[in-house]
């Protein structure tokens, strides 16, 4: 528990990923991820509060070089502002959900009444990205919004708000396409195996083998 919100740690081959829970109406997950072979940190979803993101930052010693997110979606942005500004860094989205982060302001404000800036530092990337770093590679899977990505690492992968505990993303918001959204997960299950751990953007980890049973894939 950190200041009221969820904390886990998950040691998988070479990598230390830090879960961050917030205590909201969401309950959306940031994750802090720790690479001991190249001694740095990224960042996906930064959806927790600044400061304690930069408290664990510090107490993993290595600089913050990434920060990632899988959909534009405010709640998944809260802290990406500062984050970028402090360390003086850029952000990284799938250009189709550009748009959608330049506006989080203006729905976290209507949605939770909470005031946040949209990042100014932005690398908006496509389909096929230029190689960002050779720890993980990029899959698009629009359908929950245009522009949403997960980031497959060997043996973990981050799906956002696509690939859920139990069930899969909304696409009843902006942006959202039923089909689309069936399409990607046919393509999540079609790239990885079944024994890949999958940090979803909110809820608990699983497995792919866990996913395909409650989808009776």
């Amino acid at each position: 528990m950190l200041n009221g919100n969820r904390y886990s740690k998950h040691n998988i081959s070479s990598y230390k990923i830090i879960k961050l829970t917030k205590n909201s109406y969401y309950n959306q997950n940031t994750y802090v991820i720790v690479d001991l072979v190249n001694n740095l940190q990224m960042i996906i979803d930064p959806g927790y509060n600044f400061e304690n993101i930069k408290e664990i930052i510090i107490q993993n010693y290595f600089p913050l070089q990434y920060i990632f997110l899988t959909h534009g979606h405010f709640d998944h942005a809260i802290a990406a502002a500062d984050l970028c500004s402090y360390y003086n860094i850029s952000c990284y989205i799938h250009k189709k959900d550009l748009k959608l982060l330049k506006q989080c302001s203006n729905y976290a404000y209507i949605f939770e009444k909470r005031k946040i800036s949209a990042p100014k530092r932005i690398i908006a990337f496509n389909d096929t990205p230029s190689l960002i770093t050779s720890s993980f590679s990029i899959l698009h899977i629009p359908g929950h919004t245009e522009g949403s990505v997960c980031y497959i690492f060997q043996k973990f992968v981050f799906t956002g708000d696509t690939l859920l505990f139990n069930e899969t993303g909304r696409t009843d918001l902006p942006d959202g396409n039923k089909e689309e959204l069936s399409d990607s997960l046919k393509k999540i299950f079609e790239t990885l195996s079944d024994d890949v751990v999958v940090f979803p953007g909110h809820g608990n980890l699983f497995t792919l083998a866990e996913a395909k049973s409650w989808l009776r894939l």
